[in-house]
């Protein structure tokens, strides 16, 4: 998944698609570039991640912790960029 300033969320090839052709977000019509593409975003399912060994639920759940931080922190990005 990959969001714009904006905010709006997308697959990263249907976005990059519709950038090559139009210059603004798909939803809101706001000015939008190929280069402004947060495309690191994405989201995870834990159900996919169950595991009956120890020490993989243990480096998955200090993973998801990471991710879960990156994450906020590119909301934050996303959110403080398209309202100022």
């Amino acid at each position: 998944m990959s969001a714009l300033r904006c905010g709006h969320v997308f697959h990263l090839k249907c976005i990059k698609y519709w950038l090559n052709e139009q210059e603004t977000c798909p939803e809101c019509r706001k000015p939008t570039k190929l280069d402004e593409i947060f495309s690191s975003f994405y989201f995870h399912d834990d159900e996919d991640s169950k595991s009956t060994s120890d020490s993989y639920t243990e480096s998955s759940s200090s993973n998801d912790s990471r991710d879960m931080a990156d994450y906020n922190n590119l909301i934050e990005e996303v959110l403080t960029s398209a309202f100022f």
